[in-house]
């Protein structure tokens, strides 16, 4: 009798479980596919592209490679009048159960009559990998979802532009496209060395470039002003009086390496001082710590920059400056009748301890050097 009831209680084990993987019910066991293309841009003298799909629920049958279908979109559809049908790629299996599905991209030249099953591209077109997960996890209330990954087709044109002495030479601007498609031709005269252009933040940013990454012209530093939150890049006379007056949110050097600045303080190694006097520097920055609450740290060539809000309603704005085996630092505070005090000494330790900004009465004694 046990016999006969478990049976048919295993069969509809195995119905729902089919069921459910037929019709893209939710299940916690279902992982969201992942599209992804080898580059994100490609050069338009390249004829074919890599489109890579990763969906372990894909992987149907353990024994054989699975494989299907997805849809490859061009945005020269568009932007043109003559309309071509987008073709639909086969991904097939890399292995016989890897989950991870590739196919080949052909590019086609839009005034080809024969174009045929490949992907009408022209320079600065979009092409867009469309792939419809129909396995979801449980948080998604929808029985299928459309996943995309997009590139952009580009070609490398250098721009004539002449230098500060009237010579014309050929640069290349500094975006993300560029940067990658220099190093994908691998050739000498390719390189990241060459002369670029750099365009201001904001508008490296807005092509696809990292804050982190961003790059200013030779001795300047990229900051990020405190009211409005734009990046700009300025002369170390201007940062330093920018950081005096508390208008910088946040630093980078001109490398563009950026340092943490969240609550915690980090110690000497992540600061980017060097080796001088490290137990002086970091007593210094704890005895800081301490005195105030600390909201932002950050590095800009040669400084440290410590911007702190006290309680009280004053703020207060610490760098200190490694130059020449010498340590300097430079604190000023403003007060809420905007008056100033700004003190420069080699004595870290000794100021800390006595300068009227750890002082709660300092409003009422106004001691300015």
């Amino acid at each position: 009798m046990k016999t006969r009831v478990l049976i048919p209680m295993l069969a509809l084990s195995l119905l729902a479980s089919t069921t459910a993987l037929s019709f893209g019910e939710s299940s916690d066991e279902y992982a969201l596919g992942i599209v992804e293309w080898q580059y994100d841009c490609h050069p338009l003298v390249f004829n074919t592209g890599l489109i890579r799909i990763t969906d372990p629920d894909m992987n149907i049958d353990d024994d054989v490679p699975d494989r299907f279908d997805i849809e490859v979109l061009s945005d020269y559809n568009e932007n043109n009048i003559q309309k071509y049908v987008n073709p639909v790629y086969t991904v097939i299996e890399t292995g016989d159960s890897t989950g991870v599905f590739e196919t080949v991209v052909f590019w086609g030249d839009p005034g080809d009559e024969g174009i045929g099953h490949r992907v009408p591209i022209w320079d600065n077109v979009t092409v867009t990998a469309k792939y419809t997960d129909h396995t979801l996890p449980l948080s998604y209330l929808d029985s299928s979802l459309d996943i995309t990954s997009s590139i952009i087709v580009r070609d490398v044109k250098p721009i004539e532009k002449k230098n500060s002495d009237g010579i014309s030479g050929f640069y290349y601007v500094y975006e993300p496209c560029t940067v990658e498609l220099l190093d994908m031709k691998n050739d000498p005269k390719y390189t990241v060395n060459h002369d670029f252009i750099f365009l201001p933040p904001l508008k490296q940013i807005k092509s696809g470039i990292a804050a982190k990454d961003v790059i200013c012209k030779e001795e300047l530093h990229l900051v990020k002003k405190n009211w409005k939150e734009n990046w700009v890049c300025v002369k170390n006379s201007s940062m330093e009086k920018l950081t005096s007056r508390n208008y910088i949110y946040h630093s980078f050097g001109s490398s563009g390496v950026e340092i943490p600045s969240d609550e915690s303080i980090p110690r000497i190694p992540l600061l980017g001082l060097p080796e001088i006097d490290n137990v002086e520097i970091q007593s210094m920055i704890d005895l800081f710590e301490n005195r105030y609450h600390t909201s932002k740290i950050s590095f800009a060539g040669s400084n440290v920059l410590l911007n702190a809000t006290h309680i009280g309603g004053k703020t207060v704005s610490l760098v200190i400056q490694s130059l020449d085996d010498k340590v300097t630092a430079t604190l000023t505070c403003n007060h809420m009748d905007w008056r100033n005090q700004e003190v420069i000494t080699e004595n870290v330790l000794d100021y800390l301890k006595n300068v009227n900004c750890f002082n709660p009465s300092m409003e009422e004694t106004g001691n300015e050097n």
